[in-house]
């Protein structure tokens, strides 16, 4: 027998192993193991719902993680992040994680984004992995993601905590996109305004590390193709009464994302050219050389059209800007020469 073929008798019996306790299952078996080795999954948020998913994914076999956090460790993020220690403190968390995970599982191959994602970057990130997990606390970004995920046809798992309960929702884009989607349900709700962080409402430590493990868990059902959450489902788990529902709701036929009459190409065509703005003064006119304009002091009832010197900035903070649901922002192409040209 070859080296390389002993050397590949021991790769399998190592694994077979490592992984014996999960293979027996009649519901993984060997071809689920490699599934599972082969799954691509992107964490966004290395906080109290990332770090316990990404340790029970990289101990289950996955076999590229992506880890997205621009965040830096914070002695108040100890009790819920538990790979993180006192030494840690003041260090970036997407790469501390990376490098706890790797000892974990060091056939894992994990990556560490230390970047806040925005409309900027988000696509260029999401397309390298197959299953995307939402471990942030904030409903915009959220939303950013949900989106993005609709549009690449990726399936999204969001997760939420709040005191002693937390949710799960599964968006499986990648079969179809003629079921609920997030924006069905949330689209221009006032819930997108107040909904608090951890931060500001609290959270017991033990709830993060349950949601964490149950978005690892329904991660691995997807993976494996055995029963999991359905569009329109969210599975809330309260963890003071122990008592579980699932909230369904229905497509919204007016959904601003998914329904059949909405003009896609319509909201991404936010870059328009002097000749097919037929009025001016039906925009507020933002010029970015010497102003700056917030989401905060966007109005709802009013059209934006942003300028700057040659049209780049203005592109790039419009795409932004879209990408939060301000659909009534569009940037100049060509920049500020091309506002002369206005009739």
């Amino acid at each position: 027998m070859t080296q390389s073929g002993l050397h590949a008798i021991n790769a399998n019996t190592i694994m077979n192993e490592l992984y014996q306790r999960q293979i027996v299952l009649p519901f993984v078996g060997p071809n689920g193991q490699d599934k599972i080795n082969n799954a691509k999954i992107l964490i966004i948020g290395a906080g109290g719902l990332g770090v316990p998913a990404s340790i029970y994914l990289t101990s289950s076999g996955v076999g590229t993680i992506g880890i997205v956090d621009f965040d830096k460790i914070e002695i108040s993020n100890l009790p819920r992040q538990i790979l993180f220690t006192e030494q840690d403190i003041g260090l970036l968390k997407s790469e501390t994680l990376a490098k706890r995970l790797r000892l974990i599982n060091p056939k894992s191959k994990i990556s560490a984004y230390q970047k806040y994602i925005d409309a900027t970057n988000i696509e260029s990130i999401l397309t390298e992995y197959d299953i995307i997990l939402d471990c942030t606390d904030n409903i915009k970004t959220k939303i950013l993601i949900h989106d993005n995920c609709y549009k690449l046809r990726k399936i999204l798992i969001q997760g939420g905590i709040d005191q002693l309960e937390g949710e799960i929702k599964l968006f499986n884009f990648s079969l179809s996109t003629d079921q609920p989607c997030l924006r069905c349900l949330w689209f221009e709700s006032a819930e997108l305004l107040t909904a608090d962080s951890c931060f500001l409402a609290g959270v017991l430590p033990p709830t993060a590390g349950v949601f964490g493990t149950l978005l690892a868990n329904e991660t691995l059902k997807v993976i494996l193709g055995i029963k999991h959450l359905n569009n329109g489902e969210n599975f809330i788990f309260n963890l003071h009464s122990l008592e579980t529902k699932i909230l369904r709701w229905k497509k919204n036929k007016n959904c601003p994302l998914c329904s059949a009459q909405f003009n896609h190409e319509a909201e991404n065509d936010f870059e328009i050219s002097h000749h097919q703005i037929s009025e001016l003064s039906k925009y507020i006119l933002i010029d970015l050389r010497t102003s700056v304009i917030t989401a905060s002091e966007i109005l709802e009832d009013k059209k934006y059209l942003l300028v700057c010197e040659q049209g780049l900035q203005s592109k790039k903070i419009c795409k932004i800007f879209r990408g939060e649901g301000y659909l009534n922002t569009w940037s100049l192409k060509g920049g500020y020469k091309c506002l002369t040209l206005i009739k």
